[in-house]
């Protein structure tokens, strides 16, 4: 299947997603419940494609859960990609980060075998991920799902709430836009998509988020048709 039709398929699914979301927000109780529905989309829009790696085996295109090529630091709501000589406060070396889901470039499976293509192996990716093809990944995405109206108080109780809100949904952001290169500049991810998802906010405060969330191109707000009633 070509790359651009993947990357098509991908967004057909998030259209499709966002207007199941819109009409029916209450199918929803967690973020991991708005993940495995795109999952489930994406994956029966691609027709559950498979790719064979460079010994024969199939892959799916699509995973969850997969690792970032990079240690990072994601304490509190910051992000920064770090190196094998950076260490924590404690001493030790920074943990790597994952995505909600990721597609995968056939031409990457084709040309490397089980052990590189599922990027748990942080040495093997480090010393061969520049020499596959690139980029590995045509599609990162990362969900973020805001169930709970945030404090509705005045002053800033309120405009806290709705501030760590927004830091959260931006780490995740920051770290897609670290992905579409590795450390070294090689090509890593080819497409990147945030999607932040609100059933539980009032008109008003669905205002400021779009004020501050609109900004990226990358990133698409998801509302519900009604707040929920709880």
């Amino acid at each position: 299947m070509d790359s651009e039709v993947i990357k098509a398929r991908v967004e057909e699914a998030i259209d499709e997603l966002e207007e199941q979301f819109e009409k029916d927000g209450t199918l929803f109780y967690t973020e991991n419940d708005v993940v495995c529905r795109f999952y489930a989309l994406i994956q029966e829009g691609l027709e559950w494609a498979t790719k064979p790696d460079r010994h024969g085996q199939r892959h799916y295109l699509v995973h969850r859960e997969y690792p970032t090529p990079f240690r990072c630091d994601m304490g509190g709501v910051g992000f920064a990609v770090k190196g094998e000589g950076d260490r924590t406060s404690k001493g030790g070396k920074y943990q790597r980060g994952h995505y909600d889901i990721v597609v995968l470039n056939p031409e990457f499976i084709q040309a490397v075998g089980y052990r590189l293509a599922k990027g748990q192996d942080f040495e093997l990716v480090t010393e061969n991920f520049r020499r596959a093809p690139s980029p590995a990944v045509l599609y990162g995405l990362e969900f973020m799902f805001n169930r709970d109206p945030p404090m509705e108080s005045r002053g800033e109780n309120r405009d806290r709430s709705i501030d760590t809100f927004c830091k959260k949904v931006f780490q995740d952001h920051k770290k897609l836009e670290e992905s579409k290169r590795l450390p070294d500049g090689h090509p890593f991810m080819a497409k990147t998509m945030m999607l932040v998802f609100d059933n539980a906010c009032s008109e008003k405060i669905r205002e400021r988020l779009k004020d501050k969330l609109n900004e990226k191109t990358d990133l698409r707000l998801c509302l519900s048709e009604r707040v929920v009633k709880t």
